[in-house]
């Protein structure tokens, strides 16, 4: 008697045995045009960069990237034109610590730091007070506009989330109990919407031409990263277009602020 497939099929089930579903073979397809592989473009390493006068090299920063409790000290260039110290730590806010703004979504108590400043005699020149999740941030003292002190460039987690958030920018100049802000809230890194989920990442790197007469400017530079395989969401095709244009970071002396041009 001839059995049928299907008939066939149906017994090999019955009695407990397994047909294995057809197999895929491994990803060939590369990255899409104009992305790095993805793990070349990591959130970690340097931010920022200087310019005019040799190759750009990266500047002097603290890097909090581990989320270390206490980091520092960095070098930092104060208003009277003297060197002093720039440490960070980890604290909580106390009841009479002005921790405001509440800029980040930093539910736990190690996501609060504290910038401290002070002159080549060890006295406090400015405290200031840091919101950053999981503690990743990193700190880039530049001289930016009036005066021989350095502004703060502050490339910081601002939320805890999963798959992550990536970085915002924060330009700070230094205040005593608070820091005036220059700008911020630029995002300067994060995942583009993909399936799979997370499968491509941008990150924007600073540069600043320290022979530029101030208020010197901010050039704004992004690269993409991809795993081969990943399909990025059409509705994303506007945001790539417009990071991958050169965009400029300069101060508008009358707002007191820099913004994008």
């Amino acid at each position: 008697m001839r059995i049928l497939p299907g008939i066939a099929l149906a017994c090999s089930l019955s009695l407990g045995q397994t047909v294995a579903a057809p197999q895929q073979g491994p990803c060939t397809e590369p990255v899409p045009p104009g992305f790095r592989p993805f793990d070349q473009l990591t959130w970690d390493g340097p931010w920022a960069f200087g310019t005019g006068e040799a190759a750009p090299l990266p500047l002097p920063a603290l890097d909090n990237s581990s989320g270390q409790l206490a980091n520092g000290p960095v070098r930092i260039r104060l208003d009277d034109g003297t060197d002093g110290a720039l440490r960070v730590e980890s604290r909580p806010c106390g009841p009479s610590d002005d921790c405001a703004p509440f800029d980040c979504g930093c539910p736990l108590e190690r996501d609060s730091y504290w910038i401290a400043v002070s002159d080549a005699r060890g006295r406090s020149v400015a405290r200031l007070h840091l919101w950053a999740a999981y503690g990743k941030f990193q700190i880039v003292p530049v001289d930016l506009i009036d005066g021989v002190g350095d502004e703060l460039l502050i490339v910081r987690v601002p939320n805890h989330s999963s798959p992550p958030i990536g970085y915002d920018l924060k330009i700070w100049k230094l205040g005593p109990a608070k820091p005036i802000e220059l700008g911020g809230s630029e995002r300067v890194a994060n995942l583009l919407g993909t399936r799979p989920i997370g499968c491509a990442r941008w990150r924007t790197f600073l540069s600043i031409d320290r022979t530029e007469a101030k208020p010197r400017s901010i050039t704004l530079r992004t690269d993409f990263g991809s795993t081969p395989c990943c399909r990025i969401a059409a509705e994303e095709a506007d945001l790539v277009a417009g990071l991958r244009r050169s965009h400029v970071l300069r101060f508008d002396a009358e707002r007191g602020k820099y913004t994008v041009r």
